[in-house]
């Protein structure tokens, strides 16, 4: 699986790179690497070797996706996930299609408005469509009692999701609470001051869950998952 996983990164660059030299911008290049990751996972699982030989084993064992998540990563890409489309659907309703934030006669920008959130939500809610597809794949695969390589794969698909979202949600936050900041004495709204210091502490933390997204995605574990136990039997 590692060729089809190596293919997938290769393909995230590519489309990364594509999307910063048509002027897309940095904001979209972090999710299609990440979506790329998981679309190599993915082709992973579909085109993986089927065992050979006459006595085959199946497992009587009803797995479920939530079996295989790491609980602390998994939770914190959930969150990142709603936070993101919580700023994003905030800064889009202040900003509209613009890219600056206007009040007063002042204007502060880039502002996270429709023109850069549309296509990072397009991108986003797809390669996250992509990791349930992928997670259900790798649950319900027939012919692998492994769980130790079921949780990796798990393991690689929530790190990416993690990249996915938090890249995104730290580019919004910072941007928007910067603009919410500047203007906000010149607007006379009160509540910009308070609400640009939050977006720009949520993009602190968000830089943080990206750098351990990606340490998971780029170190592996220290020690081997243990594998559950899986009933199963012979069968000709």
């Amino acid at each position: 699986m590692s060729v089809f996983r190596a293919a997938g990164v290769l393909a995230g660059v590519v489309a990364a790179w594509v999307a910063v030299r048509s002027g897309t911008g940095v904001l979209l290049a972090v999710p299609l690497l990440s979506t790329g990751i998981v679309a190599g996972v993915l082709l992973g699982e579909l085109f993986a070797p089927r065992p050979g030989g006459a006595v085959r084993r199946a497992s009587l064992r009803v797995r479920r996706v939530t079996d295989y998540l790491p609980p602390a990563p998994a939770t914190v890409a959930g969150c990142a996930s709603l936070l993101l489309l919580g700023v994003s659907t905030g800064t889009t309703s202040l900003a509209g299609h613009g890219r600056l934030l206007e009040c007063g006669g002042a204007a502060v920008g880039p502002f996270p408005g429709a023109y850069s959130t549309v296509p990072t939500g397009a991108v986003v809610g797809g390669g996250l469509l992509l990791a349930a597809l992928t997670l259900r794949r790798v649950t319900r695969r027939p012919w692998l009692d492994d769980d130790a390589a079921r949780r990796r794969s798990a393991r690689t698909v929530t790190a990416a999701s993690g990249v996915l979202v938090s890249a995104p949600l730290a580019a919004v936050s910072v941007s928007g609470g910067w603009a919410l900041h500047r203007l906000a004495d010149t607007c006379g709204h009160s509540w910009w001051t308070a609400a640009g210091q939050g977006l720009l502490v949520l993009a602190a933390l968000a830089v943080l869950a990206l750098g351990w997204f990606g340490a998971a995605l780029l170190i592996p574990p220290t020690a081997p998952t243990a594998a559950g136990t899986v009933p199963a039997v012979a069968a000709r």
